[in-house]
């Protein structure tokens, strides 16, 4: 079965309920997350399950809006991505199985730049974008800090974990962004 992408415009008082659909299409692999860029509404981005990243697009087709999805580029030869965030000013970074930050290109639908290194042990690492800051985090136990515009890191610190156990996910408050 296909893996089918809409996207509704939630603001238009539409009766039937069909009419608030904005556009339909087929997405090229299954999709286990997804997000909009905050800059720019008709772009978005998805992490298939099989760790592909995809750009997406609300492109104007011949019979009115299309989506048009865009392969990401892995940044080396056997390397996926894990996870991916935008930041508010509409940068996509994502984080790479070889434990790598990158700032990814939606245009070119490939990273750019260097890599920050989170994790050279080979830890799942994570990211997640705030007002002044990425977040990573990796299996491991280690959370990074970085600066969002210098990318310099600002704390790295290592969870001691019981053998068995990791890290999947950070929940950050208002005073620690």
């Amino acid at each position: 079965p296909d893996f089918k992408v809409t996207i509704w415009d939630w603001q238009k008082d539409a009766e039937p309920f069909e009419d608030m659909q904005l556009v339909s299409g087929t997405a090229p692999a299954k999709l286990k997350e997804g997000s909009f860029n905050p800059v720019n509404p008709d772009q978005m981005c998805f992490l298939g399950v099989d760790n592909t990243l995809y750009v997406c697009n609300v492109v104007a087709g011949t019979a009115g809006p299309e989506l048009g999805f865009e392969k990401f580029s892995p940044p080396s030869e056997g390397v996926t991505f894990v996870s991916f965030s935008w930041t508010a000013g509409g940068l996509l970074y994502c984080t790479t199985s070889d434990g790598c930050l990158w700032l990814g290109d939606p245009q070119t639908a490939a990273p750019v730049g260097e890599s920050v290194v989170i994790s050279a042990e080979g830890a799942l690492c994570h990211v997640i974008a705030t007002n002044r800051h990425l977040v990573c985090w990796c299996s491991d136990g280690v959370l990074v800090w970085l600066g969002l515009e210098s990318l310099s890191e600002g704390y790295r610190v290592k969870v001691p974990l019981q053998r068995g156990d990791r890290i999947v996910s950070v929940c950050l408050g208002d005073s620690s962004v």
